[in-house]
């Protein structure tokens, strides 16, 4: 019940700073209004005062139970998640898991026409429900359950993380709280407190004790890691740490060094790619660290480890591939801040961020040779290995890659240094004011939220500034990589450096014509477009090639396997076994 009073209140408080906000613009949209007049466009004063009751516009998406809201600009407002932006709009989409995160305001729910959730749980491999939901129970989750009584009903054998998965997409949340118990605590011995402005870490603390499972999503550099170890050096048992990536394993071991010396020699820190290495053990408690990435069909299977107690953190909690819910679903009850009260609390302000847009590679390499200023603490961020090293070369800088070893240590004893994406995962670093972003993966909103908040992470007293170089047609295929940007309140500084117009643009729907040229490199595009980001097997590769117009016999000539194995080699895909095929996936 404080839950929903809590997500009561910060609605409330968000509808009166948003008026707040109307306000203070009304006198300068009076002015530009009457401006129009004198300008012999025909306005009513009377239409305008209507506009300026409800300024918003609510309407479908194509995807069920989801809603775009159109707020113009010049009110600063944010809400779910943005999709993408006109002249004088941001245009945001609303859906079910954005209410769990207290993110829709209570005036703008009301509007919407997403179902309530259906009253449902899941507990000691039974589901509970209430007894006129029978026959929606039935319809909903039929194929997961069986023994189906006037309230409850048995979930099939190997059948709760599915089951857990449906309901969470419908709509509902089926934790049910299992209170951490008495014997299995003890009290931390750790080297911080969550006094003052961190009091909200100690009412996530006492979620987790009410729930056993949480999921915890605040912004980047908002404590975390913390809140995190305080948990696993309160709970008596085996403790399991997992991570995305060998720098975040050292960044760990240095932070239990220096802040819970006892974790040290009781909790295993593993990779996502580690699991058969684990899979026969049993702990009190697992942590997964980044886990948006868990719901990959490379990684889920860590979710099945026996535990008692788990936590998963994410400052991004969506995925490109509507496996959302499975995030919620193998973490546990979630916790959210939106960004904005959050950068309250912490006293934190928005950083600078400039996009420029020039020509080509080579522009974008002297460019970031210009912006960079190696008195300041610098991260080049590139995607591909060939532009990293490339980058590195010219300018004498250490390169940090996946082969990179001391990967931590190298970055904080270089005053600018160039990396690829495995810092750019939960990596904190006191003193870094600047980034630069040379390369990036495609227009992935995840990447760009997750590499910004390496700044929020810094202490540092100077201005911080986030430079990101793009090409034209960068910009124009995969500008929506910055609207997680804009969705958290950042205004982007737009810079062309090259002639043309220039606006975020939704991804173009595909329909090139297949390339005779070179059949290769169809696999290439591929992969430009994304379709490995889920795993595909051999056999579906080829299907979309000879969709595509590549006939079987032009497929054998092409020997496409080996073009896959040399984006392996060349670590922009990883390899493994599903059902004993091989399939791939992108790094």
């Amino acid at each position: 019940m404080s839950q929903e009073l809590n997500l009561f209140k910060k609605a409330e408080e968000s509808l009166i700073e948003l008026e707040s906000q109307v306000e203070i613009k009304k006198k300068s949209l009076w002015e530009k209004f009457h401006n129009l007049e004198r300008e012999k466009i025909d306005a009513d004063d009377e239409l305008l005062k209507d506009w300026l009751k409800e300024y918003w516009l609510i309407y479908p998406s194509q995807t069920e139970n989801e809603y775009y809201v159109a707020v113009p600009k010049f009110i600063d407002f944010s809400v779910g998640w943005l999709s993408h932006t006109t002249g004088g709009y941001n245009i945001f989409q609303i859906n079910k898991y954005t209410q769990w995160l207290g993110e829709i305001p209570d005036w703008l729910r009301g509007e919407l026409k997403i179902e309530p959730p259906i009253k449902i749980s899941v507990s000691d491999g039974n589901v509970i429900f209430e007894e006129d939901k029978k026959t929606i129970i039935e319809d909903k989750f039929g194929d997961f359950i069986t023994s189906i009584g006037k309230n409850t009903a048995r979930i099939k054998e190997g059948k709760e993380f599915d089951l857990i998965a449906q309901i969470i997409d419908s709509g509902s949340l089926p934790f049910l709280p299992q209170p951490v118990l008495e014997s299995d605590l003890r009290k931390p011995e750790v080297n911080f407190d969550f006094s003052g402005k961190y009091s909200f870490q100690q009412e996530a603390y006492q979620t987790f004790l009410k729930y056993g499972a949480i999921g915890v999503y605040w912004m980047t550099g908002a404590g975390k890691s913390f809140l995190t170890m305080y948990i696993l050096d309160s709970i008596i048992g085996r403790k399991a740490l997992v991570v995305p990536t060998l720098t975040l394993k050292e960044q760990w071991m240095e932070y239990f060094e220096k802040f819970a010396p006892r974790l040290k020699n009781e909790v295993e820190i593993i990779t996502y790619q580690a699991y058969d290495k684990i899979k026969k053990n049993e702990y009190a408690i697992i942590a997964f660290d980044e886990c948006h990435v868990l719901p990959a069909d490379t990684f889920s299977k860590l979710a099945t480890l026996k535990t008692k107690y788990r936590i998963g953190l994410s400052a991004t909690p969506y995925r490109e591939d509507n496996r959302t819910n499975y995030i919620f679903a193998l973490t546990g009850y979630p916790i959210g801040l939106d960004w904005g009260t959050l950068l309250k609390i912490l006293g934190k302000k928005h950083h600078e961020v400039n996009v420029y847009i020039v020509a080509n590679e080579g522009a974008k390499i002297s460019l970031a040779s210009n912006l960079l200023n190696r008195e300041r603490k610098t991260i080049l961020f590139v995607n591909e290995l060939r532009i990293g090293e490339r980058l590195a070369n010219l300018l004498g800088l250490p390169f940090i890659h996946g082969a990179t070893k001391n990967r931590m240590e190298i970055a904080k004893n270089s005053k600018a240094f160039v990396a690829s994406r495995v810092m750019e995962l939960g990596i904190s670093m006191k003193d870094l004011e600047h980034i630069i972003e040379v390369d990036f993966l495609f227009g992935s909103r995840r990447e760009e939220t997750q590499r910004t908040g390496r700044l929020f992470h810094s202490e540092s007293d100077s201005a911080k500034v986030h430079d990101i170089i793009m090409t034209k047609e960068e910009f124009e295929n995969y500008g929506k990589r910055l609207h997680g940007l804009v969705e958290k309140g950042f205004r982007i500084n737009l810079k062309p450096m090259v002639s043309g117009g220039f606006k975020l643009l939704q991804p173009k729907p595909n329909n090139k014509k297949v390339k005779t040229s070179s059949d290769l490199s169809l696999v290439d595009e591929l992969f430009n477009e994304g379709f490995f980001r889920t795993e595909k097997t051999f056999t579906e590769v080829c299907s979309e090639l000879e969709n595509r117009g590549v006939t079987a016999i032009r497929l054998k000539k092409a020997n496409i396997f080996s073009k896959l194995n040399s984006l392996v080699t060349s670590k922009q895909l990883f390899k493994d076994a599903r059902n004993g095929k091989k399939v791939f996936v992108m790094r």
